[in-house]
């Protein structure tokens, strides 16, 4: 059947109609075959690929059929899923290159948010629906979405990968400024490592699900350091390696790291305003780890040869 959607409501009027039956919107002159409602068959899904992604702002979509895949930098917000037509606005993810006209995505098709609880999906009352892994959404109902989920748009198919709860193993390096006893170099990693977990703590505010920073192994006497596997955690690591330890290398002043922690959370797009007392204790923090001179390094440090 020839029909003509709403850019509102996406419901099908006749082609003569200028105004939408249902909501009353202005019409545009293009007409759609409509005939796919609800006449799809089941889903035929391939198996899971099971991507894994590292970084929390980033969401992939693994188109069936393409080869690559579609990487939005998307951290707390919403975007629009459809394809764009001549005299509508576009949709945030548009998927009218991949023929999406043909295989019944709408303009205005379904709608990502993404928040502190997870990622959602939800249908906007398109013509030819939205599947989850198969299951039917009904229009205007958020859904959670899983890592490796499955989603149909009509019968465009496509895997949705984002960071999720399974977060891998890593490898640190602390190198104590002095040489201690075995028990003295236990009790001061010990401090310092208390230490990172508790500004991953605060940190944790730009995370959908918090982690905590877990420690697996702590090798004392590896090659001239001391070698930390750790889980979660990777915000406070990378807030010391690339900020703290070179405060204290230039000994600023703490008004100076306080604009200096400013100015990184913007530069990572920081999602949460840090009030006055959260930054008054990262700085108490940062400091305690300077003057541990602990040195924090991310690959294995080279051997010195005495010649």
């Amino acid at each position: 059947m020839i029909a003509k959607l709403c850019p509102s409501c996406h419901k099908s009027n006749p082609v003569s109609a200028s105004t939408c039956e249902h909501c009353r919107t202005q019409l545009f002159d293009e007409v759609t075959d409509v005939t796919l409602t609800r006449q799809l068959p089941v889903l035929q899904l391939p198996t899971n690929p099971n991507i894994n992604i590292r970084d929390e702002n980033v969401v992939m979509l693994s188109i069936i059929g393409e080869d690559t895949p579609l990487s939005l930098h998307f951290p707390f917000g919403k975007m629009t899923v459809g394809r764009y037509a001549a005299g509508s606005a576009p949709p945030d993810i548009d998927l009218k290159e991949l023929g999406a006209e043909m295989l019944g995505v709408s303009r205005l098709h379904a709608l990502l948010t993404r928040n502190e609880y997870g990622l959602f999906i939800e249908d906007l009352g398109s013509t030819n629906g939205t599947h989850l892994n198969n299951q039917e959404l009904e229009p205007h109902t958020p859904y959670h979405l899983q890592n490796n989920d499955y989603v149909s748009f009509g019968q465009l198919i496509m895997s949705v990968h984002f960071a999720s709860d399974v977060v891998p193993t890593e490898t640190l390096y602390l190198i104590p400024a002095t040489s201690l006893s075995t028990a003295a170099t236990s009790a001061s990693i010990g401090a310092y490592l208390m230490i990172l977990k508790a500004i991953q703590k605060i940190l944790n505010h730009q995370r959908a699900k918090p982690v905590e920073l877990i420690t697996q192994n702590i090798d004392l006497n590896h090659d001239g350091c001391v070698c930390v596997e750790y889980i979660g955690g990777d915000e406070a690591i990378k807030l010391t390696f690339d900020v703290i330890q070179q405060w204290g290398k230039d000994g600023q002043a703490q008004a100076q790291q306080r604009s200096g922690l400013l100015d990184y959370f913007q530069a990572q797009g920081s999602i949460h305003r840090y009030d006055d007392a959260e930054l008054e204790n990262l700085l108490l923090l940062a400091n305690r780890l300077i003057d541990s001179k602990i040195q924090l390094m991310l690959q294995k440090p080279k051997p010195v040869w005495q010649l």
